[in-house]
């Protein structure tokens, strides 16, 4: 009796420590700054990002777009729920001011991209079409309004960072400060 009672106890033990694990494996880690390890945040960082589900189907990278004089660099991703990404501005060689694309709009029948993005100096309002590799756009910040010309770039098919699910996404908007 003894022996079942003990072998009974193992299973079950076992049991929770499987369920345990599989939770851990199907959850992210939370998505926050707190608690980084401050000798390696990017390492904890990384973690908390690998620790995502892929969606199914994987976003898809449409590419990143620079205007020439280095003002503006858009990255933009697809989904099944539709396109999302991130605006640079101004382009610096470290730390550019990011956001991250708020209220996006997008018809795939006539390539009309909208977007707002938030900067530390106020709101942008993005509003272009996509032609081949190429976006012509009016941009209004801080009332006033360009036209640009955004080319996607030749090294977009580097896979430097590909995020695997618009969650993910978020998370490192979160991680990397962008608004």
């Amino acid at each position: 009796m003894r022996k079942y009672l003990l072998l009974f106890i193992v299973v079950q033990t076992l049991s929770l420590f499987v369920s345990a694990q599989q939770a851990s494996l199907q959850s992210p880690h939370p998505c926050t700054k707190e608690n980084l390890d401050p000798s390696q945040p990017w390492v904890e960082k990384f973690k908390i990002l690998d620790s995502y589900a892929k969606d199914d189907p994987l976003p898809s990278f449409i590419g990143t777009f620079r205007d020439k004089n280095q003002k503006y660099m858009l990255d933009l991703y697809q989904d099944a729920t539709g396109i999302f990404g991130e605006l640079s501005s101004p382009v610096l060689d470290a730390d550019s001011p990011t956001s991250r694309l708020y209220e996006v709009s997008f018809d795939p029948s006539t390539m009309d991209l909208q977007f707002s993005a938030r900067f530390w100096d106020g709101h942008l309002l993005f509003s272009g079409r996509l032609s081949g590799r190429v976006i012509k756009a009016t941009i209004t910040r801080n009332n006033r309004t360009e036209k640009v010309t955004l080319r996607r770039t030749q090294d977009t098919d580097s896979d430097e960072f590909f995020f695997t699910s618009r969650a993910q996404f978020e998370c490192a908007m979160t991680l990397w400060n962008r608004f």
